[in-house]
């Protein structure tokens, strides 16, 4: 999530059951958030052990699946009130008129159909970050526009995929089907980072025998390394902030090449530059897991609060007026304009992802994306998957596992996590679809 946090502390193999302050001490974002990590943590583990990997309340299960008319192939389905648990997290449609077509949290471009033939409805569930950009009411008019605290919320999609191989009765080919598609959506090895120290040419004079690199910044940052292309966009690449991509700004309006903001305040010691990286960023990308397209700031205004974008191949960005604030439209700074070759953006303004060398960010700190073993498939990166990197300057180290020896150990993304759940399958030729959810009663149902 990108927030402007110090550091993310929770770490579930630890097996921490609070977090306890103490009198006189100083208190730290991390520690909050990891007390209420804890508490999430334990709630959702306890419903998926008794629920089960899905499942609703009989008496308000949601997300029934149903045709929206009587067509041999519907052009909409309804999608039903209720409550539905997956991989213990709580979804809920409050929305009696939600429709495939008119769901809050997926948007479905006008013209695309459902698929022809036999196919499967599911749940999508994962959690975003929301800050006062997305939601202005998180900021309390009284602090004048101050930012504070963000909130994390829990998004469902419901979306649809092709099944030919599956008939209505056979639910014995539904499992290994339903294995096998949840490994396409998040593939067990979406890639292995490593984070170190590498000497700088600048330090190599200085450091005598048994000394260790050490990072050079002067401030304590949480970095963050995000894929930006995926594998299935061709060859992946990635792009990185030092602030956790927490450095946004709202936009007003974009007119040709001139962006004009709604806001520059939050950001005061953090300001964009010429020569930076900006992603410009809506809810519709984010929410179809999609990157935004990155461009080179030419020149910032900030009595005006405009900044110009230097066109990407010729090509200016998509105009913005007040038919698309609904959206939140913004500009997310990132950092990846250091020198060192072997960070250098490509010409879209992200990093080339190299397996297996040392890829430089600043300041010391080094990347390295490991190849596969030989018994093991190639990694699948996906779009929006990220690494942490915490760094401090009172250490001139950055926190990172390392095994006995004080290497470097190779992690999996920490995000973005999503969850599964089949609804239904759909077939032209029959009636209303065939239901996949699993109910549970409670004791006092009747």
């Amino acid at each position: 999530m990108k927030g402007d946090f110090s550091r993310d502390t929770f770490d579930s193999f630890r097996h921490f059951s609070r977090v306890l302050f103490q009198q006189g001490r100083i208190q730290l974002d991390a520690d909050a958030n990891e007390q209420s990590a804890i508490a999430l943590n334990f709630l959702r583990q306890l419903a998926a052990d008794l629920i089960g990997p899905h499942g609703g309340p009989a008496a308000h299960c949601g997300f029934e699946v149903r045709r929206s008319d009587g067509r041999r192939s519907p052009s909409d389905l309804k999608i039903g009130a209720g409550r539905y648990y997956v991989d213990g997290i709580l979804c809920e449609n409050d929305r009696a008129d939600a429709t495939y077509r008119r769901q809050p949290d997926l948007p479905v471009d006008p013209g695309q159909e459902l698929p022809p033939g036999l196919f499967l409805v599911y749940l999508d569930v994962w959690e975003r970050l929301i800050t006062w950009i997305e939601d202005n009411r998180i900021r309390d008019p009284a602090l004048g526009g101050v930012d504070t605290a963000t909130r994390a919320k829990v998004v469902w999609q419901v979306k649809v995929d092709r099944a030919p191989e599956l008939t209505c009765t056979d639910r014995e080919v539904l499992e290994p089907f339903w294995e096998e598609r949840k490994q396409h959506w998040q593939p067990p090895n979406r890639g292995r980072l490593r984070a170190l120290l590498g000497i700088l040419k600048d330090q190599s004079p200085k450091l005598g025998p048994g000394s260790r690199p050490r990072y050079s910044g002067h401030g304590n940052q949480l970095y963050r390394v995000e894929i930006h292309h995926g594998s299935d966009a061709g060859r992946p690449t990635f792009k990185w902030s030092r602030d956790n991509g927490s450095v946004a700004f709202p936009i007003g309006r974009i007119e040709g090449s001139k962006v004009t903001l709604r806001s520059m305040g939050v950001n005061e010691g953090q300001p964009l530059e010429k020569g930076d990286w900006v992603e410009l960023v809506t809810d519709s990308c984010v929410l179809r897991g999609e990157p935004g397209h990155l461009y080179r700031v030419a020149a910032v205004g900030s009595e005006t609060m405009t900044v110009d974008l230097a066109p990407r191949d010729s090509v200016e960005p998509p105009p913005i007026g007040e038919s698309q604030l609904p959206l939140h439209p913004l500009l997310r700074r990132w950092d990846q304009r250091e020198p060192e070759a072997t960070s250098a953006p490509a010409g879209d303004g992200s990093v080339p992802l190299t397996e297996d060398q040392p890829l430089d960010l600043e300041n010391g700190i080094q990347v390295i994306f490991d190849s596969a073993p030989r018994d093991a498939g190639a990694p699948r990166y996906r779009s929006g998957d990220y690494w942490l990197i915490p760094a401090r300057a009172a250490t001139q180290d950055i926190e990172w596992p390392r095994d006995d020896g004080g290497n470097p150990l190779s992690e999996p993304p920490r995000g973005v996590e999503h969850h599964y759940a089949p609804l239904a399958i759909v077939a032209p030729d029959s009636g209303n679809p065939v239901d996949l959810r699993r109910k549970f009663r409670l004791a006092n149902d009747r």
